[in-house]
C-alpha cells in the first residue's frame, strides 16, 4: 500500500485509502543533542578506523604471526564473501531486531577481530579471522545506511548523515596511524590490537542500552 516519495494516491473509487506514513523529523542541532546519535555515530565511526587500521597493516599483521603474503592476501577472500552475504541478511533482519542490535553485534565481532589478529598462528585461524571482519564490515554499513533516517526523519537527513560521514571519514584517515606508531615503537602490533579491541566492546554495549530517541 505504499508508495514512492510524491505520487499521488488515485482519487477514483476503487483505489484503496492509503494512510500517510508518520514520520517525525529532528533538525541537526536537535539531533546532536540526543544520546542516540553520539553512541551511533561513535560506534560507526570506530568500525571505520579499526577496520582500515587492519586492512592498511594485514601483511605486517600476518607476517609478525609468522604467516605469509599469499595467506593474508587469501583472506580477502572470505572478507568480501562474507561482507555481501551479511548485507543481504543484515537488511532482512533490520526492521526486525533494530539498528542498535545489529551494530552491537557488528561493533562485539570486531572486538573479536582485534584479540584474534595477534593470536592467530594459522592458515585456518586466518580464514575464521576474515570471516569474523566480513561479517563486522556487513552488518556495521547495514546500520550505517538506515540508522539516520530511521532515527531523526528524512527532512534533514542531508545534513544529519553529513555531519556523522565527516567525522567517520576522520576516524578511517587516522586509524592505520596509532597501529604503524606503535608497531614502530614497541616491536609489535599485539599492543595495540589488545588495546584497541576494548574500544568497540565497550562501544557495543552502550549502543545496546541506548534506545531510539523519542523527541
Amino acid at each position: 500500500g505504499l508508495l514512492p516519495d510524491g505520487d499521488l494516491i488515485p482519487t477514483d473509487q476503487t483505489a484503496e485509502t492509503v494512510a500517510p506514513v508518520a514520520e517525525t523529523n529532528w533538525t541537526l542541532t536537535e539531533t546532536l543533542r540526543t544520546r542516540a546519535f553520539w553512541v551511533m555515530m561513535l560506534g560507526l565511526a570506530s568500525t571505520g578506523m579499526l577496520s582500515t587500521g587492519l586492512f592498511f597493516h594485514m601483511v605486517s599483521i600476518f607476517a609478525d604471526n609468522g604467516l605469509s603474503d599469499s595467506v593474508a592476501a587469501a583472506a580477502f577472500v572470505p572478507i568480501a564473501i562474507t561482507t555481501a552475504l551479511v548485507n543481504f541478511g543484515s537488511g532482512l533482519l533490520a526492521d526486525k531486531i533494530g539498528v542498535r542490535v545489529l551494530l552491537a553485534v557488528g561493533l562485539w565481532a570486531l572486538a573479536v577481530v582485534l584479540w584474534l589478529a595477534q593470536a592467530m598462528q594459522t592458515p585456518q585461524l586466518a580464514i575464521v579471522y576474515g570471516v569474523i571482519l566480513g561479517f563486522s564490515n556487513g552488518t556495521t554499513r547495514v546500520v550505517s545506511s538506515i540508522v539516520w533516517a530511521n532515527y531523526f526523519g528524512r527532512q534533514h537527513l542531508g545534513a544529519i548523515s553529513g555531519f556523522a560521514t565527516t567525522i567517520g571519514v576522520v576516524g578511517t584517515a587516522l586509524g592505520p596511524m596509532p597501529f604503524g606508531i606503535v608497531r614502530d615503537l614497541m616491536g609489535s602490533y599485539a599492543p595495540a590490537l589488545l588495546v584497541s579491541a576494548f574500544i568497540p566492546l565497550v562501544l557495543g554495549v552502550m549502543a545496546l542500552l541506548t534506545p531510539a530517541p523519542q523527541k
